[in-house]
């Protein structure tokens, strides 16, 4: 067996918290399951330039390759003759603008492997290899992972809630809102770096984030007629201004997910309500949860993923239809049977999100990336006191980040550290 030093290396960037943290846990385990020899590191995307120096790995995983941050990864790795794969884990492209830039925006020269969710993305991308493999969140809906989701009962006693009463459970999609009000000129550089001002619509940051401003606040109207006999529970998209929301939670009687997993939120739901083209309605599906979606915004009218759904659920138009429809749900149960859109749903969710794979999607990734690493490795050092320094980077983030806080663009509680990684391994390894 090799030793640690000499054993190939695989880093996992990670860049969320709560959206990556379990997937690439997941990955680490079957990787190493596979092949126990192999040193694969979690390291928060903080710490990327540290990281890629030090540990010289032989493949990075990225989430995306658009921007100048990434871009400079992939060209440190490629000089140490590493391989560069991008597995997306955030949201999908809603429509297909948002798609011709997710396949096309960034330098194809620099990738060795792109990761597609379904063949329909696949197909858009060229002089690339891909490989199709579904959202790899998703596996955490299947039952060899399913189990790590939090129960009902626990998820009840956090939030102190009844178990005899409906818990309606709310996620907020507008992340651009916030930038309405603050840091504009961040979010104007950003959105340039990243080239989403060439997707039709998305040309001038400013005039969208205030659109999407005032799609929030009329999504927190319709919110506020629920009645305030039920329990409900908002998880706003990470990067929403979650002051706003504890504002208008107060307010309402409402109670705030201020950081923590979808599927955490799902597990206590009688009813999901989300803006119509957000992913958390797939993701009710998955959990047979009713859901209910409130279409606002272009991405549910334009060609695309969000527009196929739109039939797939329910959908309130105006804040009193919303209130009557939460009603029947919970109270007559007079709204059209779920077991009407299952066949429909499946074929969306094999279409778009987790195409069929026998051992899901995380063990089919893990299996790439070997087949990508080869049996002969590049020879490059890392050194004993490279992996010292690089562990001490690694303690000290994590210290410095041991408490929930918020992030320079004032997203809530997102840095990965290690301890959380720790134990995500240690969960799904024990499986």
């Amino acid at each position: 067996m090799s030793s640690p030093l000499s054993a190939p290396r695989i880093l996992l960037l990670a860049d969320h918290r709560f959206r990556d943290t379990p997937v690439l846990s997941a990955i680490k385990v079957e990787l190493e399951r596979l092949v126990p020899a192999l040193d694969v590191r979690i390291i928060s995307f903080d710490l990327w330039q540290l990281a890629v120096e030090l540990f010289k790995p032989h493949i990075v995983v990225l989430n995306h390759l658009h921007g100048k941050r990434n871009k400079m990864i992939a060209e440190i790795v490629k000089r140490h003759d590493g391989k560069v794969v991008i597995l997306p884990t955030e949201g999908r492209p809603n429509t297909y603008d948002q798609m011709v830039w997710a396949a096309n925006e960034w330098p194809h020269q620099l990738c060795d492997l792109y990761f597609c969710w379904s063949s329909v993305m696949a197909n858009m991308i060229s002089g690339v290899p891909t490989e199709i493999v579904g959202c790899s969140r998703f596996d955490f809906y299947r039952p060899s992972l399913r189990s790590l989701i939090s129960s009902r009962e626990d998820m009840l006693g956090r939030y102190d809630f009844d178990p005899d009463l409906p818990v309606v459970t709310v996620a907020s999609s507008f992340p651009q809102s916030k930038f309405h009000k603050q840091q504009r000129d961040f979010n104007d550089q950003d959105w340039k770096d990243l080239k989403v001002t060439t997707i039709p619509g998305r040309e001038n940051p400013a005039l969208f984030a205030e659109q999407e401003y005032e799609s929030l606040e009329s999504f927190r109207l319709m919110i506020r007629t629920i009645s305030p006999h039920y329990q409900v529970v908002v998880k706003p998209h990470p990067a929403e201004d979650i002051i706003e929301w504890k504002k208008t939670a107060d307010e309402s009687g409402f109670r705030v997910m201020e950081s923590d997993y979808i599927w955490n939120l799902l597990a206590m739901s009688d009813l999901h309500i989300a803006r119509s083209a957000c992913m958390t309605l797939c993701e009710a599906w998955m959990m047979n949860v009713p859901t209910i979606g409130i279409p606002l915004g272009d991405e549910c009218v334009k060609p695309g993923a969000a527009n196929e759904a739109i039939d797939l659920t329910p959908i309130a138009i105006e804040p009193s239809h919303l209130a009557d429809m939460v009603e029947d749900y919970l109270v007559d149960e007079s709204v059209v049977d779920e077991t009407d859109f299952e066949e429909r749903r499946y074929r969306y969710i094999k279409t778009w999100i987790m195409p069929e794979s026998n051992g899901g999607s995380c063990s089919l990734v893990a299996t790439k990336l070997l087949e990508l690493l080869g049996s002969s490795p590049p020879d490059d050092i890392f050194s004993i006191g490279d992996d010292v320094n690089l562990s001490q980077l690694v303690l000290n983030h994590s210290k410095n980040y041991s408490k929930p806080g918020f992030d320079h663009v004032g997203q809530y509680n997102k840095t990965v550290t290690q301890q959380v990684v720790n134990e995500w391994v240690s969960r799904i390894g024990s499986l």
